[in-house]
């Protein structure tokens, strides 16, 4: 059986500025995986990247290190490195993201032997190692594998391969690092997504010449202060905002007096014409610094709307899981403790929790709703849903309704429900729900 190593990588990156081309030691980041990688002569190597003028660069740096290039679509490194996989007529891949410059080929190699042996005489669609450090792991797929998702999903761009593959009717299998396997069973955080990543990455480059697996993770136990360089929340929870001065600090505060404190706050104001601004401005000034840390407060220049504005937070979030909070809906004190623990404990990608309606003036209109599949807001996603879907942009009412129904339609998602009221969802007037023109308040025939 035929095997490839393929390199999924592009310059342009939502949340670190051209990661791939910044550098550590006088060399680019993609100079010093290729280098890595290209070292070794067990498989041929390609590097996967979008027909994008802007990666022209990359081409540039792999034709002359004499590795192969494909160019593809630019969303989607699925169809990319599916599209290597049969050009090349290969029947397993080995999926390396650019992000991850310490992978580790020792595990490597053996992890594609351990999938490619399968199980009688079959070998596996999909091989991951996870309990290691993040960063030092590739994934071994089969081209079959491949072709059915895409079979599946059709154009659609996909980011999340894995997801995908751990979801569908697929011979999956986890391969443990061999013994010594606990020595390498480190939630070290080695890949490359965010600033502060790139900084601890130079900080190890520099202490250490030629980083080893094991080496790196020494050193980190020995200098633990170095993990709270680029350590990240557990929970990011985002507030959109627009005109909704009333209501927006009650909102914020509920946030903060969560008695779960891993997590960071995007605030979002959409070029609110009320004094949002002003409200959202003294309320952060009134934090201890500790708190002050954690809020992440974006004005837009123009409103951009709901859905789009959204978006944006989603593509600053840093969190594993993330929450949605309107602007005038409040938390109770439990609540992301709550939704954790139960997302964790059920294995799920979503929950949902009751809510008790409130009016303008914070008193009860009815009776709690214990059961709630119908609003997304307040609700804990894992973070690859919502980037994998993405709130439609297309939409002026009901983006998360239409967000739930993708969600629930999916069959790679698994949503859980919290049967009693972890919110207060405010029914007021002048909100969206409110307006007569939204589908909910259309009269139907």
């Amino acid at each position: 059986m035929s095997v490839a190593i393929v390199i999924t990588a592009r310059v342009k990156s939502h949340r670190l500025y051209q990661k791939v081309l910044q550098e550590i030691n006088g060399k680019t980041c993609i100079e010093h995986l290729l280098d890595h990688v290209v070292s070794q002569n067990k498989y041929p190597v390609i590097l996967a990247i979008p027909a994008n003028p802007d990666d022209d660069r990359l081409e540039e740096i792999a034709v002359s290190k004499g590795v192969e290039v494909y160019r593809g679509q630019d969303k989607s490194p699925f169809h990319r490195l599916l599209a290597v996989a049969e050009s090349g007529g290969y029947d397993h891949v080995v999926r390396i993201t650019a992000d991850d410059i310490l992978i580790d080929l020792n595990l490597l190699f053996q992890q594609v032997s351990f999938h490619l042996k399968g199980e009688g005489s079959r070998s596996r669609d999909y091989t991951y190692m996870k309990r290691c450090p993040e960063g030092i792991a590739g994934e071994v797929i089969s081209t079959t594998a491949l072709q059915k998702v895409a079979a599946e999903v059709g154009n659609k761009d996909i980011e999340f391969t894995s997801y995908y593959l751990k979801r569908g009717n697929f011979r999956v299998k986890e391969f443990f690092p061999p013994s010594p396997g606990r020595d390498y069973q480190h939630s070290f955080r080695l890949t490359m997504d965010y600033e502060e990543d790139l900084t601890l990455l130079r900080v190890i480059h520099t202490l250490l010449k030629e980083p080893g697996t094991l080496d790196i993770i020494n050193l980190l136990k020995r200098n633990k202060y170095l993990l709270r360089i680029n350590s990240l929340p557990a929970v990011t929870i985002y507030t959109p905002n627009y005109n909704c001065s009333e209501y927006i600090v009650d909102t914020m505060k509920s946030v903060f007096d969560q008695t779960f404190k891993d997590f960071e706050y995007i605030v979002i104001d959409d070029a609110s014409t009320d004094d949002s601004c002003n409200k959202i401005a003294e309320y952060i000034g009134q934090l201890d610094y500790h708190n002050q840390k954690k809020i992440k407060f974006i004005r837009n220049e123009k409103n951009l709307g709901q859905a789009e504005a959204s978006n944006r937070a989603l593509k600053l979030a840093r969190g594993r899981y993330i929450m949605p909070v309107d602007s005038d809906d409040r938390l109770f004190p439990d609540a992301v403790e709550n939704l954790k623990d139960i997302l964790e404990a059920d294995q799920a990608d979503c929950v949902m929790a009751g809510y008790q309606r409130t009016d303008g003036k914070d008193n009860s209109i009815g009776d709690p709703v214990h059961f709630n599949d119908k609003h997304l807001g307040c609700a804990m996603i894992k973070v690859w849903v919502m980037n994998e879907l993405k709130y439609n942009l297309d939409l002026d009412y009901c983006i998360g309704t239409d967000f739930l129904n993708r969600m629930k339609n999916s069959n790679n998602c698994r949503i859980t429900y919290v049967k009693h009221p972890l919110w207060w969802y405010r029914q007021r007037e002048g909100s969206l729900t409110t307006k007569k023109e939204h589908p909910d308040n259309v009269p139907k025939n």
